[in-house]
């Protein structure tokens, strides 16, 4: 027993052995350390005017590969048009439109390693979603208790992360008719991104409105969606009961928030103008793509 404890007389294996094991140790401790951490701040989120820590590296990462993931498996294939319009070096206000539950993993996935936060529904963050939510910046929006308070969170994040951009569906709530109506455009991310702004000089935000089509014509299938449903897979695609065939996501030119008129129903107008060519557009591309009329 002595001799096996004696470890002048150990061998290189076990030195890499018992390396590995303390290393696997120290990961799994720091593992847990974070985990524990992130669901201490899910919880706090649940709290009216709660600011999240910054959004890591890592995390954006993460949040890309697995939304495009999912986005390819679930949604089917993407088309992305006016990449270069959210490449520019100005901090952005993204302005989708607001369909359905899939708006929150096709956006992130098309935005791939941009900085930003979002707006989420504080009935959205539930269960896992709470540490997850926490984890990647999402300022939530309690409109049942304090709705403003998010957008002085959002103010407040803004100011504190000069590169960050923000995410804010206009909306508000989901339209699955994809029907747009400027009555139902809200200009609260107009407000924040004005106040975010520096009292005196430009303004340093960019409006991009943005259009999201969803394909739902089962004969744009793909060659995957195609095998999964002819091997009886129902789960594949029954994802909150919508058929999907592919998206398409058009950016429109950016405009500088300090070209609207200073009326926010007014500059809301104009946006919701833009947001409704893209939309247009993005079902356009698609229906060409398969080579059908408009």
């Amino acid at each position: 027993m002595n001799e096996l404890l004696n470890i002048q007389d150990w061998g290189a294996w076990q030195y890499a052995i018992a390396g590995s094991g303390v290393l696997l140790l120290a990961i799994f401790g720091v593992l847990t350390y974070r985990v524990g951490y992130w669901i201490n701040e899910g919880r706090k989120l649940q709290a009216v005017g709660y600011l999240t820590p910054r959004v890591t590296i890592f995390a954006r990462y993460a949040r890309w590969m697995l939304a495009a993931g999912i986005v390819w498996f679930k949604v089917g294939p993407k088309r992305v048009i006016g990449r270069k319009n959210i490449q520019h070096n100005r901090r952005k206000l993204i302005f989708p439109n607001h369909q359905i539950e899939h708006d929150a993993l096709v956006i992130p996935a098309v935005l791939r390693m941009l900085y930003f936060r979002a707006l989420m529904a504080i009935n959205q963050i539930t269960g896992v979603r709470k540490p997850v939510a926490a984890w990647l910046g999402i300022v939530p929006v309690h409109h049942d208790k304090n709705p403003m308070a998010a957008v002085r969170v959002s103010v407040d994040v803004l100011k504190a992360e000069p590169d960050s951009s923000m995410v804010v569906f206009p909306q508000g709530a989901l339209f699955r008719d994809n029907k747009l109506d400027v009555n139902d455009f809200f200009a609260g991310g107009i407000a924040i991104g004005r106040m975010a702004g520096p009292k005196d000089g430009p303004n340093p935000f960019d409006v991009v409105p943005t259009g999201v089509y969803y394909d739902r014509d089962p004969k744009h299938a793909s060659w995957l969606q195609w095998a999964i449903n002819g091997i009886g897979i129902k789960f594949f695609r029954g994802w909150f009961g919508e058929q999907l065939y592919g998206v398409t996501v058009v950016f429109g030119e950016p405009i500088p928030l300090d070209s609207l008129p200073k009326d926010k129903k007014a500059a809301m107008a104009i946006v919701f103008e833009k947001i409704k060519e893209c939309s247009d557009r993005a079902r356009a591309e698609t229906l060409k793509r398969f080579g059908e009329k408009v």
